[in-house]
């Protein structure tokens, strides 16, 4: 039995589908491996919308990267004064925490400008 044009458009239709899946769990994955928080808890949702089920160690390690998020944030509230409070937090941390606290990050500040900016909340 040949393809017909009907089943021709089903299958690219199937084809574009799994394209969009399949791109969505390489985000995933990218946010994954460079311990982006942010970025994994959105591509999770995505992934979540799409129909697709993440697996528990995806949403495991989320928790893991806002466990040590709290931990860097408990650490800077000034308990150890010797300590530079804000080394421990990357840019897209600190980004996204002031996005949190409704502040703007516009342009391109470096990661010890995005610190002093937290600092001064």
């Amino acid at each position: 039995r040949g393809c017909g044009p009907d089943d021709l458009l089903v299958l690219t239709a199937r084809l574009r589908v799994e394209a969009s899946w399949e791109a969505l769990w390489r985000c995933l994955n990218e946010a994954l491996l460079v311990e982006d928080r942010v970025g994994l808890s959105f591509w999770i949702d995505e992934c979540s919308a799409a129909g697709l089920e993440v697996p528990n160690s995806v949403r495991a390690a989320l928790c893991g990267f806002h466990q040590e998020a709290r931990a860097a944030l408990s650490r800077a509230d000034g308990s150890d004064p010797g300590a530079d409070p804000m080394a421990a937090l990357s840019g897209e941390f600190l980004r996204a925490e002031l996005a949190r606290r409704g502040c703007t990050t516009l342009g391109s500040p470096s990661r010890e400008d995005l610190a002093e900016r937290l600092r001064g909340q």
